[in-house]
């Protein structure tokens, strides 16, 4: 490294990473670098004893869903409550908007919602969706009867059913996936490690240790156990986690 070259900080370096990858890569990396906590795995509510807050006065800051969701629990533990909000509303960042809503940010006149009155039209302004793994805050929808419509999207974890396959059970899109990639490396690496496609792959110039290099990478398959597809641990846990064992 010459004289000139830049110094490296740890916050330069995470800079450098959000801006190559966007926040999703800077969450990961500051999650590997030790620098965010990651919450255990939700198994269900606390377990509190129902007069374990006999004679106990909290006071929580803020009525967002983490404060809410903790008030609720503590009152089935008899503790007395008290919630404290800044804003006119409940509910935090999730906030509905229907006809006649003010909207209020800094900076800016309020805007009123002017869809057409008694209409079923409505906006989320703020989070739009619950991921499948957020099953914490799904669990209190469950609990708390929460209406909830399906957000349609191709995702990984989406689950695929028919008759005719998997003995009639649902199958989560990334086996799928995962395993057409595997059986379709396996049949490939085969047939290449065998010699089947010798002249194809001179025609086209393709190095033979290179493809099977990439095969075995792109299928999850190993060279040690003749090139055989066994399953991928990219299809994620064979329990999902956080369901009774």
């Amino acid at each position: 490294m010459s004289d000139n070259s830049p110094s490296w900080t740890r916050r330069s370096f995470l800079e450098a990473v959000g801006r190559a990858g966007g926040a999703a890569a800077l969450y990961e990396t500051m999650t590997a670098m030790g620098l965010l906590g990651v919450p255990d795995v939700f198994a269900g509510p606390p377990q509190i004893p129902p007069s374990h807050g006999n004679g106990k006065r909290v006071v929580i800051l803020g009525a967002g869903i983490a404060g809410l969701t903790a008030g609720y629990e503590l009152l089935k533990a008899n503790y007395e409550v008290i919630i404290l909000e800044a804003k006119p509303v409940a509910g935090g960042r999730s906030k509905t908007v229907r006809y006649g809503d003010v909207i209020e940010q800094i900076g800016h006149p309020p805007q009123t919602c002017k869809f057409e009155n008694n209409s079923d039209f409505y906006l989320n302004a703020g989070p739009g969706r619950l991921p499948y793994h957020h099953t914490a805050i799904l669990h209190y929808c469950n609990v708390l009867g929460v209406q909830l419509e399906v957000y349609t999207m191709m995702t990984r974890a989406n689950f695929f059913q028919r008759n005719q396959s998997w003995n009639g059970a649902s199958m989560v899109n990334r086996q799928i996936a995962n395993d057409t990639r595997g059986w379709i490396s396996e049949l490939l690496a085969k047939a290449v490690n065998a010699g089947d496609l010798d002249n194809e792959l001179q025609v086209k110039g393709v190095d033979k240790d290179g493809l099977l290099s990439l095969l075995s990478t792109f299928g999850d398959i190993d060279p040690c156990d003749d090139y055989d597809y066994l399953g991928s641990s990219r299809s994620g846990y064979a329990r999902t986690a956080g369901t009774p064992r």
